[in-house]
C-alpha cells in the first residue's frame, strides 16, 4: 500500500470521549482492523459498551477501510445489528472492516465486532458514496477532533 493510502488511513481513527485506547492492528487494501478496550469510557446505563460508541467504532474502521482502496467516502446508510452486549470488562474489542463492492460511486463494507472471547457481537452494513478517489498530491484529512495520537500498533 502507498505510504500516503497508509497515513490517511491512520487518520480515520481520532479522539473522541473514551475512544483514546483505540489502536490499529491490520491494514490491507479494502480491510482494516481496529481493537479498543471496553472500558468505563465507552459505558451505557446497562454496564454495557454503548450503542453509539459501537456505532461510532463501526463507522470510522468502514471508512478507512473505503479510504484504503484510494477513494474518499461519505457515509450513506448504516444498518447495524446488535447480536449480544459488550461488557464493560476492560478487555479488547475486535472491530473487522471489509469492504464487498468497491464500486465507481458507491461502496459497501461489511464490519463484525468481537467480544475478547472471539464472540460476534455486531454485524454492520455501511453504504458509502464515493466523491472521489485519493491523490498522492492530496492533503492528508484530519477530523477536527483529531489529536496527537499514534493508533497504528503491532499486528494481530
Amino acid at each position: 500500500m502507498e505510504d500516503y493510502l497508509l497515513e490517511g488511513v491512520l487518520h480515520h481513527f481520532h479522539g473522541l470521549s473514551g475512544f483514546d485506547s483505540m489502536r490499529c492492528v491490520a491494514i490491507e487494501p479494502g480491510r482494516v482492523v481496529m481493537k479498543s478496550k471496553a472500558h468505563s469510557g465507552l459505558e451505557n446505563i446497562y454496564g454495557n459498551v454503548h450503542g453509539g460508541s459501537i456505532m461510532t467504532l463501526v463507522d470510522m474502521t468502514a471508512s478507512a477501510a473505503g479510504y484504503s482502496l484510494g477513494k474518499h467516502v461519505i457515509t450513506l446508510s448504516s444498518n447495524t445489528n446488535f447480536v449480544r452486549a459488550l461488557p464493560i470488562n476492560n478487555e479488547d474489542v475486535k472491530v473487522v472492516s471489509e469492504v464487498v463492492h468497491n464500486g465507481k460511486s458507491t461502496m459497501i463494507v461489511e464490519t463484525k465486532i468481537y467480544d475478547g472471547r472471539g464472540k460476534v457481537c455486531v454485524r454492520n452494513t455501511t453504504t458509502m458514496y464515493v466523491p472521489k478517489l485519493v491523490h498522492p498530491e492530496d492533503p492528508i484529512l484530519k477530523a477536527p477532533a483529531a489529536y496527537d495520537a499514534n493508533f497504528l500498533a503491532e499486528g494481530e
